[in-house]
């Protein structure tokens, strides 16, 4: 009999541990929409927000011997409710930290970037998700662009906060150094504002495209993470043990 994994996905990380383990155990991956659904193609998939409760008793029912947290950086509460929920081992899957990028300003949170666009000119380019856009509704909007997620819910967030859809970018990332240079160059940029995502969220290839698009980076810091495993060490320990 195979060992039962669940892994909480949701990030490139996610899709890599999905891939390596999918044949060699009976897994099932964890996401927040039908969106991430489809993108993990032949793998049993448990769709939908959980609370910490939710997540017990899931975890309860079906007896997993090992919980894997491979969500966003910035998912917190995620991160905290499979803590709280578990009652087996879990291993966090961590992002690589930055060094202080040069020509660039950074800040710690998405009302500290609204602060600091708000004192400028020139057009800005947010690339930081739907989910905190509301924070930008008091701006000139006519001179920011949006780039989301394709999915109904981060459509409507941006039109709440008040962005028309001449300057919504629906689209699924990562996206590479052209992709990301094509959008700044479009729009004109003089800003492009980013989470310090790592590398497998397309941050490098943010970074280089606004450089040579001649557009300052705005760097809403990484969330500290103080315990977990890199994707390479990860995927040496699944390996040992199920491979």
């Amino acid at each position: 009999m195979k060992s039962k994994v669940c892994l909480f996905a949701g990030t490139t990380e996610g899709r890599v541990i999905a891939n390596l383990l999918k044949d060699a155990v009976d897994l099932t991956v964890c996401v927040a929409t039908e969106y991430g659904e489809e993108l993990l193609d032949g793998i049993t998939v448990h769709t939908g927000r959980m609370s910490a409760d939710d997540m017990r008793a899931f975890f309860e029912s079906e007896g997993f011997e090992l919980i894997i947290d491979a969500t966003h950086p910035y998912a917190v509460e995620v991160t905290e409710n499979i803590k709280e929920a578990a009652s087996v081992p879990v291993m966090r899957i961590l992002r690589e930290d930055y060094k202080t990028i040069s020509d660039a300003v950074c800040v710690d949170s998405a009302e500290d970037a609204k602060n600091f666009i708000e004192k400028t000119d020139g057009n800005v380019l947010l690339t930081t998700g739907s989910k905190e856009l509301s924070v930008y509704a008091g701006l000139d909007l006519s001179r920011i662009w949006a780039r989301v997620l394709p999915l109904d819910s981060s459509l409507e967030a941006c039109r709440e906060a008040g962005f028309d859809d001449e300057h919504i970018i629906a689209a699924q990332g990562p996206f590479s150094y052209e992709e990301n240079l094509e959008q700044l160059k479009k729009i004109n940029a003089k800003y492009l504002v980013t989470k310090m995502s790592g590398k497998s969220g397309g941050f490098d290839e943010k970074i280089r495209a606004a450089k040579d698009a001649g557009a300052i980076p705005v760097i809403i810091g990484l969330p500290p993470q103080t315990e977990g495993l890199t994707l390479d060490e990860a995927t040496a320990e699944l390996k040992r043990r199920y491979l």
